[in-house]
């Protein structure tokens, strides 16, 4: 794909599905910048996590405040308690439920995009949030040296957003992972009932669908994490090809080199083993194995996961 634009690998998937994994390894690529969560939050806080993944506070990182003062010397304010690229207008009531709302159907987003432009100066706040994307993402790379952006995010509105700016040439990895470990994960981890469980998993998917649907398929590459972690190095290949870089270069020991990523709590941990997680065989209940079947079974069998009860 020949274009002018810089690339930006968007990781799709529902929270819990080895993002932080993904980015992790990625990142050890030098063709590859990274900090993972762009948007600079955490799922179910709009504060900047307080530390980073070198070990440091995200305050007293060095990473962080060249970040900080290089965004700054291009003239946009930079808190490293808010980085200003999270989609929300807080203050503004209206125009924050047009960009925070959910995905859905064509017409909706279509009716988000005229309601944004009705706001006073909503389509103005759009294009200042999507600036301060660029601009960090831009110091990220300047820093890191590597020439490809890779954003786990995670959010399908943030990418549709992305996309429809047309400032990237914008790579969606689609990261798949079992639904019914994800839906065990946000059970133990958020005290979800797995009915709840089940239909965010569901909802994120069918979002991003939503989101990547007209895009080529050259656009959208599909992973396991399951793959991942049976062969992180095949996998990898994979994802290396599809952004456009060489596949040598990355490591598996990734815990050796300096990061700097926003993502879950695994990011913090001193290990880079990957192991394949798969408790949810062992501590899902008959009925919330019952449960996630009737909310999100046929997509999960969509997926290539089977119904079959653990052993």
């Amino acid at each position: 794909m020949t274009t002018l634009e810089p690339v930006l690998g968007y990781i799709a998937s529902p929270s819990y599905s080895g993002s932080t994994l993904l980015t992790f390894l990625l990142g050890t690529h030098p063709g590859i910048s990274t900090v993972g969560e762009l948007k600079g939050r955490l799922y179910g806080s709009l504060q900047v996590p307080e530390r980073c993944s070198c070990g440091s506070s995200v305050a007293a990182c060095p990473f962080w405040n060249q970040v900080a003062q290089r965004v700054r010397q291009r003239g946009l304010p930079c808190e490293l308690t808010d980085l200003g690229t999270y989609f929300h207008a807080p203050g503004r009531p209206l125009l924050d439920r047009l960009l925070r709302a959910r995905v859905r159907g064509r017409g909706f987003e279509a009716l988000r995009g005229a309601a944004i432009d009705l706001v006073p100066g909503g389509r103005d706040e759009l294009q200042r949030l999507l600036e301060r994307n660029r601009v960090l993402g831009e110091v990220v790379c300047e820093l890191q040296g590597g020439p490809v952006l890779l954003d786990s995010s995670k959010d399908a509105v943030r990418l549709r957003f992305m996309l429809d700016a047309k400032l990237w040439d914008v790579r969606v990895i689609h990261l798949l992972r079992d639904g019914r470990g994800t839906a065990n994960s946000f059970v133990k981890r958020d005290r979800f009932p797995m009915q709840r469980a089940a239909r965010r998993w569901r909802s994120a998917h069918e979002s991003f669908a939503r989101v990547t649907a007209p895009l080529p398929a050259g656009r959208v590459h599909c992973l396991r994490y399951e793959d991942l972690a049976a062969d992180p190095g095949k996998a990898l290949r994979g994802v290396l090809a599809f952004l456009g870089l060489e596949p040598e270069g990355a490591r598996f020991d990734f815990k050796q080199r300096e990061h700097h990523v926003f993502g879950n709590p695994m990011r913090l941990r001193d290990s880079s083993e990957i192991v394949l997680d798969e408790s949810w065989r062992h501590e899902l209940q008959p009925s919330e194995l019952e449960t996630f079947e009737r909310i999100a079974g046929d997509l999960n069998r969509r997926f290539g996961y089977g119904a079959e009860p653990p052993p």
